[in-house]
C-alpha cells in the first residue's frame, strides 16, 4: 500500500523554511494571507479569520529570514564581501516590501529594524527604505521619533540635504512635526519640509505666518549668487547644496508659499485650506 499525505498550508511553509527556500515560503505565505491562494487544506475562507490565523506564522517567518541572511557571521564566512552586501541588501528590500504588503509597518520598525540594528545594518536599512518612502508606501504610518531621528542624522552626516528634504515631505505629518525636526530644517535651509509641516500640522494658531518669519530670517542670512539673472539660471547652473543656501532660493520659496496661502491651497496635495485655521 502507498499512502499519500496532503500537506496543509502550515506544513508546506514549514518545509520551505527547513530547506531554506525562503522566497518560495514568503511568496506562498503572502498569497495565502491576501487570499489569492486558498486551495491548500485548512486555509480559512473568511478574510478576517484567515489573516488572524496566518499573521503570526508570517511574522515569525520574515523575522527568521532576516536573522539568517543579515547575521554578522555571514560576511566572515563569505570571501566575497560585495556578494554578502548584495544578499543583505536584497533581504532588507524583501522584508520591507513584505511588511508593506501585509500592512504591518509596526512590525517592520518594532521587530525587523532592531534585528538589523544589532547586526550594524541600520544605515543600509534606511537607504533601502528611501524609495518606499518616496513612493508613499508608508505615507500614513507613524514610524516613531527614534527612527525619524536616525534617518535625519544619517542624511545630515552624509550631506544629503536635498534627499532629506524630499523624504521629510513624504512622511506622515505626525511623525515629523517635532520641534527638533523644525530646528534642523531651519538650521539647514530645508524650506520645503518646513512649509509641509506648518501647513499640515494644524495645531498652532501661528502656523500660517511662522514659515514667513523663518524664511525671512533665512533670506537675511543667505548668500546672493551673483552673475545670474533669474532663478531658472540658478536651477540649471548651481549645485543643489549651494542653491539652497542662496537668497534666490529662499526668495523663490517665500513667494511660492505666499501664493499657496493666497490661493488657499495646501502643500503637497493642493487640498483646500481650512479657513478657520488660516484667516488672512
Amino acid at each position: 500500500f502507498h499512502y499519500l499525505k496532503i500537506q496543509n498550508w502550515d506544513e508546506l511553509l514549514a518545509n520551505y523554511r527547513q530547506s531554506s527556500e525562503w522566497l518560495e515560503a514568503l511568496s506562498l505565505g503572502l498569497k495565502i494571507y491576501q487570499g489569492t491562494n486558498t486551495i491548500l487544506p485548512d486555509v480559512p475562507l473568511d478574510e478576517k479569520d484567515r489573516k488572524e490565523k496566518i499573521r503570526y506564522t508570517l511574522r515569525n517567518m520574515i523575522l527568521e529570514y532576516v536573522s539568517s541572511y543579515t547575521s554578522s557571521h555571514l560576511t566572515n564566512n563569505n570571501k566575497n564581501v560585495e556578494d554578502s552586501t548584495r544578499l543583505k541588501s536584497d533581504c532588507i528590500n524583501i522584508s520591507i516590501e513584505f511588511c508593506i504588503e501585509m500592512n504591518d509597518i509596526d512590525y517592520l520598525f518594532n521587530q525587523i529594524q532592531p534585528t538589523l540594528d544589532n547586526n550594524r545594518l541600520s544605515d543600509l536599512f534606511y537607504e533601502r527604505l528611501e524609495p518606499f518612502i518616496l513612493c508613499d508606501k508608508i505615507k500614513n504610518q507613524n514610524i516613531g521619533d527614534l527612527t525619524i531621528s536616525k534617518i535625519v542624522d544619517l542624511y545630515i552626516k552624509k550631506g544629503k540635504f536635498d534627499m532629506l528634504s524630499r523624504l521629510l515631505t513624504h512622511l506622515d505629518i505626525q511623525s515629523i512635526k517635532d520641534e527638533s525636526i523644525i530646528n534642523i530644517c531651519t538650521e539647514n535651509n530645508l524650506v520645503t519640509p518646513l512649509i509641509y509641516i506648518y501647513m499640515n500640522a494644524g495645531d498652532k494658531e501661528e502656523n500660517c505666518f511662522k514659515p514667513i518669519e523663518i524664511m525671512y530670517d533665512m533670506y537675511v542670512n543667505a548668500i546672493l549668487i551673483s552673475n545670474l539673472d533669474s532663478y531658472n539660471d540658478c536651477l540649471n547652473l548651481v549645485e543643489v547644496n549651494v542653491l539652497e543656501k542662496s537668497k534666490q532660493y529662499v526668495y523663490h520659496k517665500l513667494f511660492w508659499y505666499i501664493n499657496l496661502i493666497l490661493d488657499q491651497k495646501k502643500f503637497p496635495l493642493n487640498n483646500p485650506i481650512d479657513n478657520k485655521q488660516y484667516e488672512l
